[in-house]
């Protein structure tokens, strides 16, 4: 039984971390999502929910905390919340889905 099956879509987004928001926000690709790098102190970076940009890096925006993201493009520099992620995943069902896998490879 997935995670939204048990507990429902927003108690699976608030349960999720910025991370799991980010990495469902970004869809589906080689580049939209790339897991942070402690070795080398580089952040997790995905696809900007704004400017969608893709780069050789796993994206433009990266995250700089637990409550905020910003992307590194210079056509876009948007700064962004986890309430953004949030509201994003719950009016998408697609990015809905890849949560709840995201969330079931957590607890598996």
């Amino acid at each position: 039984m997935s995670v939204r099956q048990r507990a429902g879509p927003v108690q699976l987004v608030t349960a999720a971390t910025i991370n799991a928001l980010a990495k469902a926000c970004a869809g589906d690709g080689i580049f939209a999502y790339l897991d942070a790098d402690e070795e080398y102190g580089t952040p997790a970076r995905f696809r900007c929910p704004t400017c969608r940009e893709l780069g050789w890096n796993g994206g433009q925006a990266e995250i700089v905390d637990e409550w905020r993201f910003r992307c590194l493009n210079t056509g876009c520099t948007a700064q962004g919340t986890r309430w953004l992620l949030e509201r994003l995943v719950l009016e998408d069902p697609d990015a809905l889905e890849r949560l709840d896998q995201v969330m079931n490879d957590v607890d598996s």
